[in-house]
């Protein structure tokens, strides 16, 4: 699969209606939807990047997928790695502050899965979930502070 731009960037900015819906329904301002956008935005150019630079050395187009089987752990602990820094650059100490939990949480989120969705892949229940997206809110309108 080669990378289309106008395609994927219209399939990115459609999901974004989507989640700006969910983020505003879950409680966040426009300063952290911004942030999660350009995160978002910043992930989206570099897979494009990423799949322009390995057309050239790869002769399967298979591998400029972002879950081809058996990496997609590998692709979301380098997604939890990016999120540590996101977190770090909106408030030094917030990503210290934030479990791995609540980073699973927010990834999960922002991959547009459903509350029941991300329990279900976490193996926690509806409530834990809503819990920590409680919590990660109050994170990022408090900058962290307990």
């Amino acid at each position: 699969m080669h990378f289309n731009y106008r395609s994927e960037r219209n399939r990115f900015e459609r999901e974004w209606i989507e989640k700006v819906r969910q983020f505003r329904d879950a409680g966040m301002n426009c300063s952290q939807i911004n942030a999660m956008y350009e995160y978002d935005w910043a992930l989206f150019r570099a897979e494009r990047n990423y799949c322009g630079a390995v057309k050239g050395f790869l002769s399967e187009e298979k591998f400029c997928r972002k879950y081809e089987q058996g990496t997609e752990d590998q692709y979301f602990q380098n997604l939890l790695f990016d999120l540590d820094v996101l977190l770090d650059d909106l408030s030094p100490g917030l990503s210290a502050k934030a479990t791995q939990r609540d980073k699973e949480v927010i990834l999960l989120s922002c991959m547009g899965r459903t509350q029941e969705e991300i329990a279900s892949t976490l193996g926690i229940s509806h409530q834990v979930v809503s819990r920590h997206l409680i919590k990660i809110k109050n994170f990022f309108e408090k900058g962290g502070a307990k």
